[in-house]
C-alpha cells in the first residue's frame, strides 16, 4: 500500500479520518437502511379478513361500510366479481369493480374506510383481505414478491349456458361473466356432457362474435372437444368427461366487461338435445397475462 501511495495510485487518507471511522459510518448506513419503517397503522394487526354473504343486494346508494383502515385490498368470491364494487373513504368517491385495476388492489395512500356494493347472488359469499404496511414495505430496499395464484377456473352453468338444441354445425353464443382479468391465457378446458358429441369451443374478443365483414369479426381461438374420440364415462355409464390441457389461447375481453365471449358448436351429425337431456358444463382454466 505504501508503494502504491508513493506512485500516486491511492490517495492518502484525509487528516483526522481513520479506517475505523469509515467502517463505523458504513455499518450505520446499513443499519439505517434495514431498520423497519414506523407503522402507519399503530396498534393495528398487519391485516384483517371479513366475510359477507351476498344473498341480499347492497347497491352503491346503500353500501356496506367497513370501518377498517389499510392500504391494500384483496377480494375472493365464489360468485360473480362483475357484480362487486368498492370505494375508499366515501361512497361518493368513484366506484371500482373488483379486478378492474388488479386484485389485490394497492391504494396509493392509506384509506380509513371501505364501502362495498354487490348485486344479489343467492348462496354466494365474499371474503375481503384488508392489508397494511404495503407502503412501508415498499420503502425498504430489500423486497420480496408476494405469491400469486397460478391459475383460476371459470365454470359455466348447465341450466343457463349452452342449454339449447344444436343441429350439426349450429352454435350457441354465451357471455360468461366472472373473469378476474380482462387479459388472460386459457391453459385448459374440461367438459362434462350428457351426450357423446363432438363439440368445438370458440372464443371471441367481443360480444359481437362473428361478422360477415372480416374487419369486424372478433374471432380469437378454437378448442376441440371431441367426446366420441377422447371422451370417457365412469363405470361405462352416465355423463361423458374430457379435458384438454397445455393450451396457450391468449384472450382479451375488448368490451372491458370481464366476460368470456364463447360459442359452442355441435360438429356431430347427431343433434344436441335441449334442456336436461343435453346438458353441458365447461371448466375453463386460465392464468393472468402481465
Amino acid at each position: 500500500m505504501v508503494m502504491q501511495r508513493e506512485a500516486g495510485l491511492v490517495p492518502p487518507p484525509l487528516p483526522g479520518i481513520t479506517d475505523s471511522d469509515k467502517v463505523q459510518k458504513l455499518l450505520q448506513e446499513i443499519a439505517d437502511r434495514l431498520r423497519p419503517a414506523e407503522s402507519a397503522f399503530p396498534g393495528m394487526p398487519p391485516y384483517n379478513v371479513r366475510k359477507f354473504e351476498l344473498d341480499t343486494a347492497k347497491p352503491t346508494s346503500a353500501p356496506l361500510e367497513m370501518d377498517l383502515p389499510g392500504d391494500t385490498l384483496t377480494f375472493y368470491s365464489d360468485g360473480d366479481y362483475k357484480g362487486i364494487q368498492y370505494a375508499m373513504d366515501s361512497p361518493t368517491n368513484d366506484w371500482i369493480t373488483v379486478g378492474e385495476f388488479g386484485n389485490p388492489y394497492q391504494y396509493p395512500a392509506q384509506f380509513q374506510k371501505v364501502y362495498i356494493s354487490w348485486t344479489q347472488q343467492v348462496g354466494k359469499y365474499l371474503r375481503v383481505h384488508i392489508g397494511r404496511e404495503a407502503g412501508a414495505a415498499a420503502s425498504v430496499a430489500i423486497t420480496a414478491e408476494s405469491p400469486r395464484d397460478v391459475f383460476q377456473i371459470l365454470e359455466t352453468d348447465k341450466d343457463t349456458h349452452f342449454a339449447g338444441a344444436l343441429t350439426q354445425y349450429a352454435k350457441e353464443d354465451e357471455n360468461i361473466s366472472g373473469l378476474l382479468y380482462s387479459k388472460l391465457r386459457v391453459i385448459g378446458v374440461g367438459i362434462i356432457s350428457d351426450q357423446q358429441l363432438h363439440y368445438k369451443l370458440l372464443l371471441w374478443y367481443k360480444d359481437t362474435f362473428e361478422d360477415t365483414d372480416l374487419d369486424l369479426d372478433k374471432y380469437c381461438a378454437e378448442i376441440d372437444l371431441d367426446l366420441p374420440t377422447y371422451g370417457f364415462q365412469v363405470g361405462g355409464t352416465g355423463q361423458w368427461y374430457m379435458d384438454v390441457r397445455g393450451l396457450h389461447a391468449d384472450y382479451q375481453d375488448l368490451d372491458g366487461t370481464n366476460e368470456l365471449h364463447a360459442s359452442l358448436i355441435n360438429m356431430s351429425a347427431t343433434s344436441k338435445t335441449a334442456g336436461a337431456a343435453g346438458e353441458v358444463k365447461l371448466f375453463i382454466v386460465y392464468a393472468p397475462m402481465t
